[in-house]
C-alpha cells in the first residue's frame, strides 16, 4: 500500500479509496484538506478506480435490476460451502415452516473471542456456525450424497506401496529380471561352467539396453558385474554400447563405477580409449563431485608417467601449451626454457589454483602436485600469497608425498600469523597425522621451526601425550617422539630425511635458537615418557622397538629417571631359569637394552648425574637372580657390561657377589662365561 505524506492534511468524515499492489484498503481522513499521494498512487487510481458520480451511476443500476443473475459457482466453491441456488432452497424451506424472512428479522450478532496473539476467532455454537449446521441438514434431507474418497493407497502397506510405485516406471519387468540373475553371477561358489551360462543368459536379456540400465542404482551394479565375470566378447559389445556416453556415465553417481570396472578388467585398448575421451575434460571433471573421485583413482591407480603430464598440463593454462615444446616435460622446463614468460606461467597456475582451495578439491593428489610445482618455482612474494590461501586447508594435503611436502613448505615460508592458523587446524587430528607415512613428516618440521612453543604445547604436545599408548605401538609415531627427545639423531631417521628436514633452516620467520626451541619442547614431554615406561615397561615383552623407545627416553629425557630406572630393574629381577617362556636377560631386544643402559652410566658419571642405572640394578636384583644369569650366554654379557663401565662401586659389588661363581663358569663353554671368567680372575 502506497504512503501518505505526513505533511499532508486529512479530508475530515470522508473515505478515500486506494488501491496498491497489497490490496485495497478505505482510509478514513480526518480533515478536510486533500491528500497527497505519490504519482504511482496517481495513476493507479486514474487507471483503476472509478468516479464518484460513475460510482453512484453504477449503485442505481443494481437497484434496477429486479432479479439477480445466476451464476454457477460449483466448481470454484471449496470444501464445506454451498451454491447460491442451495441457498435459496433452504430459505424457502424455512419460510414454509412458519419461519420468516431473514430479511425481516434483526442482524445477529457475531460473537468473537480474542485467541492468541490478538487475533479474533468465531466461539463455538454462534449464530453463523448454527445456520451452515441448518444447510448441511437441509442437503441431507434432500438427498445429496457425501463424496467418495479413495482408501485403497491407504490400506497397502509401505512395502506395498513401493512396490507400486517401481512397477510403474519403465523397463521394471527386464530390471527384475536381470537383478535375478545378477544374483546368481555375483556368487562366490559358483562354478565355472555355471557362471558362463548365467552371464550369457544375462547378456542376451540386456543387450542393446545397457545405455539405459547403466544410470539407475540398481541396474548400474548388473551391468558391472557382468562386465566383471563375462566373457571377452560380453565386455567388448558392453564397452562399444557404452563407449560414446562415457562423459555422462563418469559423472553419474551410480554408472561412474562402470568405468573403474573397465580401467580394471577392460583391454589395453579400452584403456587407452577412456583416457583419449576423457582427455581435455579433466579439468572439469576433478571440480565435479562424482567425477573427480575417479580422475584421482585414474592419475593414482592407472595412469603412467606420460599420462600424469597430459593430466596436470590442463590446470597450467594456455600459456604453458603455447610455450611447450617436444623436449619441455615439466613446468620448470617451460619456465627454464622461457625465464622471460615465468611470471606469465605462474600466474595463470595460480588463477587456476585459487579455485581449487575448497576441501574436497585439496583432498586429491592432482591438487597436490600442482601445489608443489607452483611452490617449488615461485619467488617468495608470490609464495607468500599463495600460503596464506591454502593455510587453512593444508591439513587435507597432508596424506600424500606432495602434499606434506606442501605443508612443509607452508611452515618454512609462511608468517608466524601463517603458521599460527596451520598449528591450529591440527588439533583434535594430532594423533592420525603422527601416524600417517607422510605426515608425521610435517609434524618434524613444524617442531624445528615454529618459535611459540606454548602454542605447540597447548595445541599439539597435550593432544599428543593423551595418545602416547597409541603412538608407542604405530612406527610414525614412535618416530615423532623419537624427534622431540633427540631431533635429527641418525641412529632413528634416515640421511634423506634429515636432508628434507634441513630445507626449512635459515628460513626468514624463525628468530629463536634451535637448541632453546628443541630443549622447551624435551622439557615438555619428557615427565610423561618417563612415567609412561613406570606404567607400561612390564608389558613391553619381547618388542625391540619399544626397548629402543625406551632407552631413547632414558638417555635423552630430563628429570628424574629413577623411578623409570627401578621399573626396568625390576623386570630384570625375576629369577632366570634356563627354560622360560621370557626374561628380560635373555631376549634379545630386552638383552641390549640393559647392555644400552648401562654403558650409559659412563656418559651420565662424567656429566655430573648421581642417578646411575647400574647401581639401581645392583640394589634392586638379589645377589642369587643375579648369579642365575650366568646359566645363558646373554646373561653373562650384562653381567661384563656392568664390569666395563669401570665405575669403582659398581665393579666392587659384582666382584663380591660373583666370587664363588667362578666353578659354575668354568662349567659352561658358550663365549660370554669365558669372557666373564678372565674378568673376575684379573
Amino acid at each position: 500500500m502506497s504512503e501518505i505524506d505526513k505533511n499532508s492534511s486529512k479530508v475530515k468524515g470522508k473515505k478515500t479509496f486506494s488501491k496498491t499492489n497489497h490490496g485495497s484498503k478505505f482510509i478514513k481522513n480526518k480533515s478536510n484538506k486533500s491528500v497527497n499521494r505519490t504519482k504511482k498512487d496517481k495513476d493507479f487510481v486514474k487507471g483503476q478506480v472509478k468516479s464518484s458520480s460513475e460510482h453512484k451511476e453504477g449503485k442505481k443500476k443494481k437497484k434496477e435490476e429486479s432479479e439477480p443473475m445466476e451464476v454457477d459457482h460449483a466448481s470454484d466453491l471449496r470444501p464445506g460451502e454451498i451454491t447460491h441456488g442451495q441457498g435459496q432452497k433452504a430459505h424457502q424451506k424455512r419460510q414454509t415452516k412458519g419461519g420468516k424472512d431473514d430479511e425481516n428479522k434483526k442482524p445477529r450478532k457475531v460473537q468473537f473471542s480474542k485467541g492468541k496473539k490478538g487475533n479474533f476467532t468465531k466461539e463455538p455454537g454462534s449464530s453463523s456456525d448454527k445456520r451452515n449446521l441448518k444447510r448441511k441438514r437441509t442437503e441431507d434431507d434432500e438427498g445429496s450424497k457425501p463424496k467418495k474418497t479413495k482408501m485403497a493407497d491407504s490400506q497397502l502397506t509401505k512395502k506395498e506401496i513401493e512396490k507400486k510405485r517401481k512397477m510403474s516406471k519403465k523397463n521394471y519387468e527386464l530390471g527384475s529380471r536381470a537383478k535375478g540373475l545378477w544374483e546368481q553371477l555375483r556368487r562366490f561358489d559358483l562354478t565355472a561352467e555355471k557362471r558362463q551360462k548365467v552371464s550369457q543368459e544375462l547378456f542376451d536379456l540386456v543387450k542393446t539396453r545397457c545405455a539405459v540400465l547403466i544410470f539407475a542404482h540398481d541396474t548400474s551394479r548388473v551391468i558391472q558385474s557382468l562386465f566383471k565375470y563375462g566373457s571377452k566378447e560380453h565386455r567388448d559389445a558392453i564397452y562399444n554400447e557404452l563407449k560414446d556416453h562415457l562423459l555422462l556415465i563418469i559423472k553419474s553417481k551410480y554408472a561412474k563405477f562402470f568405468v573403474k570396472k573397465a580401467l580394471k578388467y577392460g583391454k589395453k585398448e579400452q584403456r587407452d580409449d577412456i583416457f583419449r575421451k576423457l582427455s581435455g575434460h579433466y579439468k572439469k571433471l576433478l571440480k565435479h563431485k562424482e567425477a573427480g573421485r575417479l580422475v584421482e583413482i585414474i592419475y593414482n591407480d592407472f595412469a603412467n608417467a606420460s599420462l600424469r603430464r597430459t593430466i596436470t598440463e590442463e590446470f597450467y593454462g594456455k600459456s604453458f601449451r603455447v610455450f611447450k615444446s617436444g623436449d619441455v616435460k615439466t613446468l620448470a622446463d617451460v619456465i627454464q626454457a622461457n625465464p622471460t614468460h615465468r611470471e606469465m606461467l605462474l600466474s595463470s597456475l595460480k588463477n587456476t589454483l585459487s579455485t581449487l582451495t575448497t576441501k574436497s578439491l585439496l583432498e586429491h593428489s592432482v591438487v597436490h602436485h600442482l601445489f608443489l610445482e607452483y611452490f617449488s618455482n615461485a619467488d617468495d612474494a608470490m609464495r607468500t600469497d599463495m600460503i596464506e590461501t591454502a593455510r587453512e586447508g593444508l591439513i587435507h594435503m597432508l596424506h600424500t608425498r606432495d602434499g606434506s611436502r606442501v605443508a612443509m613448505i607452508g611452515l618454512w615460508h609462511g608468517t608466524s600469523k601463517d603458521r599460527k592458523v596451520i598449528v591450529k587446524t591440527f588439533k583434535t587430528y594430532v594423533a592420525k597425522i603422527c601416524k600417517e607415512e607422510y605426515g608425521h613428516l610435517v609434524m618434524l618440521a613444524l617442531f624445528d621451526v615454529v618459535d611459540d612453543t606454548k602454542l605447540i604445547q597447548k595445541a599439539i604436545l597435550d593432544e599428543l601425550i593423551q595418545s602416547i599408548d597409541e603412538l608407542v605401538q604405530d612406527v610414525h609415531g614412535r618416530k615423532v617422539l623419537h624427534y622431540l627427545l633427540s631431533p635429527r639423531d641418525p641412529l632413528h631417521f634416515h640421511p634423506e630425511i634429515v636432508t628434507v628436514l634441513q630445507q626449512g633452516d635459515g628460513n626468514a620467520h624463525s628468530k629463536k635458537e634451535p637448541e632453546i626451541r628443541r630443549r622447551e619442547l624435551n622439557q615438555y614431554i619428557s615427565g610423561p615418557l618417563l612415567q609412561w615406561i613406570v606404567g607400561h615397561y612390564k608389558d613391553i615383552g619381547n618388542d625391540g622397538a619399544l626397548h629402543h623407545l625406551t632407552n631413547a627416553i632414558i638417555k635423552h629425557a630430563v628429570g628424574d629417571k629413577s623411578p623409570a630406572m627401578t621399573s626396568i630393574a625390576e623386570m630384570a629381577a625375576v629369577p632366570f631359569a634356563p627354560n622360560s617362556e621370557f626374561h628380560v636377560v635373555d631376549n634379545a631386544s630386552g638383552n641390549m637394552n640393559l647392555q644400552h643402559l648401562i654403558k650409559d652410566d659412563v656418559v651420565r658419571f662424567k656429566s655430573g648425574e648421581k642417578v646411575l642405572f647400574s647401581k639401581i640394578l645392583l640394589d634392586t636384583v638379589s645377589p642369587d637372580n643375579m648369579i642365575s644369569w650366568m646359566a645363558c650366554n646373554r646373561g653373562c654379557f650384562v653381567l661384563i657390561c656392568l664390569f666395563e663401565t669401570e665405575l669403582p662401586e659398581v665393579a666392587s659389588r659384582l666382584k663380591m657377589v660373583l666370587a664363588d661363581s667362578k666353578g659354575t663358569l668354568k662349567k659352561h663353554k658358550f663365549p660370554g662365561a669365558q669372557i666373564l671368567l678372565k674378568k673376575l680372575t684379573s
